[in-house]
């Protein structure tokens, strides 16, 4: 169920597995209802959520062609899947399938 559920901010759609580390309480209800102890922890205003980068992609003489800008959540490090075969990313963003020599 969870893959079908997200939250909008202004025009930007996130998953809500972007925000399951930072929002997260397990036995929250418990905890509300008083059937549990503990303190619930102090989360931040939802107004600096990390974004992923922001991806632009196009397909130019059977090569495709990926831009990424970086938001509030940076980088990180990059992974590419078509289907579930895993490509490999080079620092320039020429992307090739894994083993294939260009």
């Amino acid at each position: 169920m969870m893959e079908n559920l997200h939250y909008v901010l202004g025009m930007e759609v996130i998953e809500l597995e972007q925000l399951k580390e930072r929002y997260y309480e397990p036995g929250l209800l418990g905890k509300l209802m008083g059937f549990s102890s503990g303190e619930l922890r102090n989360v931040a205003a939802f107004d600096n959520v990390a974004l992923y980068p922001e991806i632009k992609a196009s397909i130019e003489k059977n090569q495709l062609k990926v831009s990424l800008t970086e938001r509030s959540g940076g980088m990180g490090k990059l992974y590419l899947f078509v289907g579930a075969k895993q490509m490999e990313v080079n620092s320039n963003l020429d992307i090739n399938p894994i083993g294939r020599k260009t």
